[in-house]
């Protein structure tokens, strides 16, 4: 299977590394890198932002597939494997998804906030979810400690445990056109 419910082991490891579930709540970051993955090197002012972040179909749209080949490049990077904390999926679908797609079915069927994800197709759905700031999720890489938040703008915050994954990522993020600044 390439979805399933995270067991009761992959919820504490995700603890274990990064204290929480919700980890955009998170306030004690000592122990991390911190950055956010943009399309931009630098926080907009409210003019800029007015401008440049005016067309869904001109942002997220435009840039959501680097978004997703970069996720994708941790994904691989992380042996093909992501815990997805996704809170209140299931009430979304139900209610705002008429079209019966396979992760549609697989979320429903499951009845989880957190998933084991090991296919790209799901991961992808995922990403898209949050960069069309449907519903927002963390991505947790445990091999290489990380977590990718999914948020608006297209701004995800990024916490690394090791400063050598930071890097790497942010060379990834760069391939693809985006930047992580800190």
């Amino acid at each position: 299977m390439t979805i399933e419910s995270a067991t009761c082991e992959d919820v504490a490891s995700i603890e274990c590394y990064f204290k929480r579930l919700d980890m955009e709540e998170e306030t004690d970051l000592d122990d991390y890198t911190v950055g956010v993955l943009d399309v931009f090197p630098y926080i907009l002012s409210e003019k800029e932002a007015e401008h440049l972040l005016s067309s869904f179909e001109n942002h997220n749209l435009k840039y959501e597939v680097r978004f997703i080949e970069t996720i994708r490049k941790v994904f691989y990077k992380n042996g093909k494997e992501v815990l997805i904390y996704c809170p209140n999926i299931n009430e979304y679908f139900l209610e705002h998804t008429e079209e019966e797609s396979l992760l549609t079915k697989d979320i429903v069927r499951l009845q989880s906030d957190v998933f084991k994800v090991t296919s790209e197709k799901y991961l992808e759905e995922f990403i898209k979810l949050s960069t069309r700031e449907l519903q927002f999720s963390n991505f947790y890489f445990l091999n290489i400690p990380t977590v990718i938040i999914g948020n608006y703008d297209l701004s995800f915050p990024v916490y690394c445990l090791k400063k050598v994954d930071f890097d790497w990522i942010c060379k990834q993020a760069k391939q693809e056109g985006l930047f992580i600044r800190q």
